[in-house]
């Protein structure tokens, strides 16, 4: 375990945050950005539902094999159209006038700047942008981990 992310982590104080926030964790490949998550996941972050959405197979695995994740809650890719059903079944749940359940989503490396194979990108995904603009709303805390910041300008107004 990354030592020097361990020892940030008990100095964190969660209580500063506002409810249901919407976190970026950023830094350099192998710097630590997903022990930080998991620490987070695992010690500060309660909620109802976990769900993650990472960039690779390999990672959403990781956190299904620490007990972080239920295995039917992590995703090895993103498609606008997992969060476009979560939106749907949170507006069902507030139209009947019961409390929404809290959610942790975790989106793990699936920001993409370069469309790759099939030319797609995330910077104008309007399920991605309503999260960062309404996820409080759904009761749903956001950790958004990247490389580089510049890839998550789009979001970065919304942060906490």
């Amino acid at each position: 375990m990354n030592k020097t992310v361990l020892s940030l982590c008990e100095k964190l104080d969660i209580g500063d945050l506002p409810p249901n926030p919407f976190i970026f964790v950023v830094g350099s490949r192998r710097s630590g950005k997903s022990v930080l998550t998991s620490e987070l996941i695992r010690h500060h972050f309660d909620a109802d539902f976990r769900i993650a959405m990472c960039g690779h197979h390999s990672a959403a695995q990781n956190y299904v094999r620490q007990g972080l994740i239920p295995a039917d809650y992590a995703h090895g890719h993103y498609k606008p159209s997992m969060l476009q059903e979560f939106f749907t079944k949170c507006d069902k749940i507030m139209k009947s006038g019961k409390k929404l359940p809290s959610t942790l989503l975790v989106l793990d490396d699936v920001l993409r700047t370069r469309g790759g194979k099939k030319g797609y990108t995330t910077s104008k995904d309007w399920a991605l942008e309503k999260l960062g603009v309404c996820g409080r709303h759904y009761r749903c805390t956001v950790i958004l981990i990247v490389q580089s910041i510049s890839i998550a300008l789009n979001f970065a107004r919304n942060a906490d």
